[in-house]
């Protein structure tokens, strides 16, 4: 809110906008593959194909701050699911089968973003080709076998390059691609430890895999 204020404050003395209006309501969706990982797909059949995909519902808000740049608070929230290998013993405690089943995961989260538009004649703020860069984080509860449940975070970055497109001077219309990384995952990916730590390394694996790569779509109105 405080973030809120100041912007406003700073694009009225500036006089900052587009048509005399500077902030963006957006609903946006990210869609990332998941040809080798479970989806939040409840049915298995539609899990490890290659048109397999998760999201994230990402509502926003932008601020127009100068010509060729804007700010952007966002909201994530995203269900999916994590491969865990279920061990089958016989009565004298040998694995006699191995399992692999989705367990769920459920994540809140939000991001900040600045989106720099090319500073050419084709577009300028809200429109154009742009650069966003955004910091991210994500607070997630992953479920184990038997209901029971733990809860965790994880932050990254990410670098989109996309294009706007502006429909009557009012509706904005985005798409985008984008790369990432995660402060937890990748140091992870090769490593498993014993006990209810391996759950957690799977879940963060899990999360970085659902993060690092997207394909965005945000449609917005341009508000006031």
């Amino acid at each position: 809110m405080v973030l809120l204020l100041t912007t406003s404050q700073i694009l009225s003395a500036q006089n900052t906008g587009y048509m005399g209006k500077h902030f963006i309501f957006n609903m946006g969706v990210t869609f990332s593959p998941a040809w080798r990982q479970p989806n939040f797909a409840e049915n298995p059949k539609f899990h490890n194909k290659w048109y397999s995909f998760n999201y994230t519902l990402s509502p926003n808000l932008e601020a127009i701050v100068w010509k060729w740049g804007t700010v952007g608070l966002s909201y994530h929230y995203f269900e999916t699911k994590y491969a865990h290998k279920h061990y089958v013993l016989d009565d004298r405690y040998f694995v006699v089968e191995t399992i692999e089943i989705g367990l769920p995961i459920k994540s809140h989260g939000f991001g900040v973003f600045y989106k720099q538009y090319m500073n050419d004649n084709s577009g300028y703020a809200p429109m154009g080709l742009y650069s966003k860069f955004q910091v991210d984080g994500f607070f997630y509860k992953a479920y184990g076998m038997g209901g029971a449940f733990f809860r965790d975070n994880n932050f990254g970055f990410k670098y989109e390059l996309g294009d706007d497109f502006l429909f009557f001077n009012t509706m904005r219309v985005s798409i985008g691609f984008s790369m990432g990384g995660m402060f937890k995952g990748i140091s992870l990916l090769g490593n498993y430890f014993f006990g209810s730590r391996e759950q957690t390394v799977e879940v963060n694996r899990r999360i970085w895999s659902h993060y690092w790569v997207g394909f965005n779509l945000n449609v917005g109105l341009l508000a006031f």
